[in-house]
């Protein structure tokens, strides 16, 4: 659809991560209400300090962020 799925986690303390890990890993992440989630065409990501930012664990830059759709930038050979 050209956006991507953007997903916000409220609470950041360790027990709520762990949560939210365990419900990505069965489907099931949209149950909670301290989630929210947009669809975009792209991004801008902030934090009041310097976070380091990843993506399919690879180190992809640090806060500030701006991630955006490129359509028609992957070729997919099958």
């Amino acid at each position: 659809d050209g956006k991507l799925d953007v997903c916000v986690f409220k609470n950041k303390d360790i027990l709520n991560m762990v949560k939210y890990i365990m419900a990505a890993f069965a489907g099931k992440s949209h149950i909670f209400m301290d989630v929210e989630y947009y669809k975009a065409r792209k991004v801008r990501v902030k934090s009041k300090e310097k976070v380091l930012a990843h993506t399919d664990c690879e180190l992809i830059g640090e806060t500030p962020l701006d991630i955006k759709v490129v359509p028609k930038s992957l070729r997919l050979i099958f």
